[in-house]
């Protein structure tokens, strides 16, 4: 598995990704995951089943840190529902400009 550190900006806050790609699909469809009210960071426990159960069905995952956690900069108590909407439209932005997702497939969200 690949492994790729991502930043993207979105309202002033730098925001901070993991990109996982299979070793052996590049580029591949991709996942992106929106986290629920309680994980807002990359290395939730949880997301790892995800990245290999996707990753072995040939799917990369990009997992990030919800603004203002862990690496990301910005306020989480003064964002807005549609600024962190905003923020995962920034990194699909992102993998679609620098070619990381398949020609093609459709970036899907979680």
């Amino acid at each position: 598995m690949r492994k790729i550190e991502i930043q993207v900006q979105n309202n002033g806050a730098v925001l901070t990704g993991t990109l996982f790609q299979p070793a052996d699909k590049i580029p591949a469809p991709t996942i992106v995951v929106a986290h629920g009210a309680q994980m807002g960071l990359q290395d939730h426990w949880l997301y790892q089943h995800l990245i290999d159960t996707a990753s072995s069905l040939g799917a990369s995952v990009l997992v990030t840190d919800r603004r203002g956690s862990g690496s990301s900069d910005g306020n989480i108590e003064e964002a807005s529902f549609d600024e962190l909407a905003e923020d995962l439209l920034s990194f699909i932005d992102h993998l679609k400009k620098k070619s990381y997702s398949a020609p093609g497939r459709r970036i899907s969200r979680v």
